[in-house]
């Protein structure tokens, strides 16, 4: 049983294999369709770029054709050559990519599934809202003065650096001043031990004072998010 569930597995791992691999094909060739296809609109006329009939291709099925765009409200309505590729169950503009747009952007418009959707209406993803520093934004939501929380507050102070300063110790044990020279007697293991016991809880407590201050800057956030989670475990009793 256990061999044949291992080919079993290895199968369906290479099937999967070379259906990316199909995937990946086909959107190399349409790109390169795509690169040629252009050249060869801007040799053509105009009007020969509105009679394009479809075409067909191994990438899926494309078309070309002329949509209206507008900048803006007054302004007028500029042609919009389309190319549309079809990959599996979803669609894409290509034409609205050249040859130097990265990979991510082409997959996010093939995800959203609008080909025919004018571009600046599409919506995006929302940018960050701003954090500002607020010490009181705690208080304000549990008395209901704050009810939609978008961002956290902002820490407090300034950027700390998460590796505590050196010891003493360290700072004297450079490369310039050890001495392979010396002949003193080789201390005792008890004696070692003792020495490395304190030098090491040395590094250990500041290791542990620097995170304290690191998390004392994001105390507001720590604190609002305690009150939010009570908030709901109330709602929800």
């Amino acid at each position: 049983m256990s061999k044949r569930r291992n080919l079993l597995d290895s199968a369906e791992k290479r099937r999967s294999l070379q259906n990316v691999a199909v995937a990946r094909g086909r959107l190399k060739g349409a790109l390169q369709d795509v690169v040629t296809h252009s050249g060869d609109e801007e040799s053509g006329s105009e009007d020969d770029s509105q009679r394009q009939k479809p075409t067909r291709t191994h990438g899926g099925s494309r078309r070309s054709r002329v949509a209206p765009t507008s900048v803006g409200t007054d302004s007028i309505a500029i042609p919009h050559q389309t190319y549309i590729m079809k990959l599996f169950d979803r669609s894409v503009d290509l034409a609205r990519f050249d040859e130097n747009t990265p990979l991510y952007p082409i997959c996010r418009s093939w995800m959203q599934n609008q080909p025919r959707a004018n571009p600046s209406r599409v919506l995006r993803t929302p940018s960050p809202v701003k954090r500002e520093y607020n010490p009181e934004m705690t208080e304000q939501y549990r008395n209901r003065e704050i009810r939609d929380v978008r961002a956290m507050p902002k820490p407090e102070g300034g950027p700390l650096e998460r590796c505590p300063s050196p010891l003493a110790c360290q700072l004297e044990s450079t490369k310039e001043r050890l001495d392979l020279s010396r002949s003193e007697e080789p201390m005792a293991k008890e004696a070692l031990m003792a020495e490395h016991k304190v030098r090491w809880g040395q590094v250990r407590n500041q290791w542990q004072s620097r995170s304290r201050e690191v998390g004392q800057r994001y105390k507001g956030s720590f604190d609002l998010l305690d009150a939010m989670l009570r908030t709901e475990q109330k709602e929800e009793a």
